[in-house]
């Protein structure tokens, strides 16, 4: 039987697999990597939520996001 695939938030304690997993994409550019979403917090105040998709320890897939509040662009 296969394990469910799960959706989770990155934790900090993931970092290092997601990172991996950036490195074996071959169209994954640095701005995938997880540290870019401590840049987006710290340096620009912005809110990311970095998901990934697990089926058992697996990551079979990852999704880099940011929530911008402008005044220009809205929500």
């Amino acid at each position: 039987m296969i394990a469910p695939m799960q959706v989770i938030e990155l934790q900090d304690r993931d970092e290092k697999a997601w990172d991996q997993y950036v490195y074996g994409s071959p169209n994954a550019a640095i701005y995938h990597l997880a540290g870019w979403r401590h840049v987006m917090m710290d340096t620009f105040g912005l809110r990311p939520h970095f998901l990934l998709a697990r089926t058992g320890d697996q990551i079979t897939g990852i999704l880099p996001l940011l929530h911008v509040r402008s005044t220009l662009s809205g929500n």
